[in-house]
């Protein structure tokens, strides 16, 4: 017979349930896009930030431009200065804290403590592949009549239907990453090596033995797929995290990311108090404290995150704000693509 401690501590007592060890609920939130090698650290903005502050300025070169001229000596010669250009980013500061009721343990053989300990690397991971989705919707999201904008533009794919009725055309296909790709970046689509697709797509493009799955044995000796395959030259990882909604048509639109490796830069900043443990023996009986602290950024090469109205950390809904973002690089040069499709 179960009965419940204390309403407050949200545990339950059953002597057979605890005589056993304790179990905790699995998570099913897959974090492949944080692994897959599309996000590297970067030493030049490490350094950058090391010491300190909020913002921090890249310097690059573009690429020289220029018309030649005859040389028929006597024509002059027209000498062209190279152009250089900059992109900024942003250091995000996050804190969170757990506590743990130590009366918990002296009628369990619960350990809420320890469960916490070995969750939190997951927690931070999902917080940060969140931030970095809504990072990408942001980039996707900018236009204008400018050259990288326009250009800029030929980086979505969309083929979902503008009607309720969905035909296999609106629907991956054989050739649609790669399409999706060359369309972005050109003679460079080998740069592309990655695509991050809901299980829905990955299962549709699998159907038409394009999609090889990576296998394991698991400790009983059957062989398993994983949620990692490869179609073509590139690597597809399925995480259901991608964006996926209903349009007003009330069709499924889902968005799969193209990736090259590396096009996100990330650095940590420092902290002076990464963590904090506390112990208050009064409050309840017992309360053991848990308190993290980190400051990181994450950076899509080739963009600018606004200085104007800059605040000593931005928001996850300032980071996926479009107008926050500007696009300061050649397209071609940025291995970003996004393909939308109805499945």
């Amino acid at each position: 017979m179960s009965k419940n401690i204390s309403s407050a501590l949200k545990f339950h007592y059953d002597e057979e349930l605890f005589n056993n060890a304790w179990t905790s609920e699995k998570d099913p939130t897959s974090t492949v896009l944080l692994e897959s090698g599309a996000m590297v650290e970067d030493s030049l903005i490490a350094s950058l930030i090391a010491g300190g502050g909020n913002y921090y300025t890249i310097p690059f070169y573009k690429d020289i431009t220029g018309d030649e001229v005859n040389y028929d000596g006597a024509t002059d010669i027209t000498a062209d200065a190279t152009e250089d250009g900059v992109q900024s980013g942003v250091v995000i500061g996050r804190a969170k804290g757990w506590k743990s009721t130590l009366f918990v343990n002296d009628f369990t053989a619960a350990d809420p403590m320890r469960n916490i300990l070995n969750r939190i690397q997951k927690w931070k991971a999902k917080k940060v592949q969140a931030r970095v989705i809504g990072i990408l919707n942001a980039i996707q999201g900018i236009t204008g009549a400018g050259d990288y904008e326009t250009e800029w533009a030929n980086h979505t794919t969309d083929i979902t239907s503008a009607s309720s009725t969905v035909t296999d055309d609106n629907k991956i296909g054989l050739t649609t990453l790669r399409d999706a790709a060359v369309t972005a970046n050109g003679d460079a689509a080998d740069d592309y090596a990655l695509a991050i697709m809901h299980s829905v797509v990955a299962n549709r493009l699998s159907q038409f033995n394009v999609l090889e799955f990576f296998k394991y044995t698991d400790a009983n000796g059957q062989e398993r797929d994983v949620k990692v395959g490869r179609s073509g030259n590139m690597l597809v990882l399925i995480c259901d995290e991608v964006p996926h909604s209903v349009d007003a048509n009330e069709n499924m639109v889902y968005t799969t990311y193209l990736l090259g490796r590396g096009v996100l830069l990330h650095a940590n900043a420092p902290v002076e108090h990464p963590s904090d443990y506390k112990y208050d023996p009064s409050d309840d009986g017992g309360i053991e404290y848990l308190y993290t602290r980190y400051r990181e950024t994450i950076h899509p090469n080739g963009f600018s995150f606004a200085m104007d109205n800059l605040p000593i950390s931005p928001t996850d809904a300032q980071l996926g704000t479009t107008a926050n973002w500007s696009i300061v690089m050649n397209p071609k040069n940025i291995a970003i693509a996004y393909l939308k499709t109805n499945g």
